[in-house]
């Protein structure tokens, strides 16, 4: 018990000492190339973000009622016109956007489960 507490210890020390050397990192690079170059550092991580919103849309894509292939090149449009910018505040904005989209989707497939258990356990 004694061991495994202090291989624990060592490695949590081990990593703690990796994260650090990564922010230093990238404050170096970051003070190198100077102000302008800080903004493609973000750009990095919007484009993962980016990434995972579009591939959450197209899994919820699948059951849309007007068919996947229609949802996925409306998809396809959206974000091609949107690729070339270069703004972090405005790519946030359209990532936030992405995400309120997935919820309004959700609550539509919510709705049409339950109009269908509606309409086979009641009568109107």
């Amino acid at each position: 018990m004694n061991t495994l507490t202090s291989i624990q210890h060592n490695q949590c020390s081990y990593i703690t000492s990796q994260r650090d050397d990564l922010w230093e990192g990238l404050e170096t690079v970051a003070s190198h190339y100077g102000a302008a170059e800080v903004p493609k550092l973000a750009s990095m991580a919007h484009r993962s973000q980016v990434i995972q919103l579009y591939k959450n849309l197209l899994y919820l894509g699948r059951e849309y009622p007007l068919g996947y292939d229609y949802f996925r090149e409306r998809l396809k449009r959206a974000f091609l016109k949107n690729r070339d910018a270069t703004d972090p505040e405005q790519i946030s904005q359209m990532v936030a956007r992405g995400e309120f989209v997935i919820k309004e989707i959700e609550a539509l497939y919510m709705l049409r489960k339950y109009r269908t258990l509606k309409k086979r356990y009641y009568e109107d």
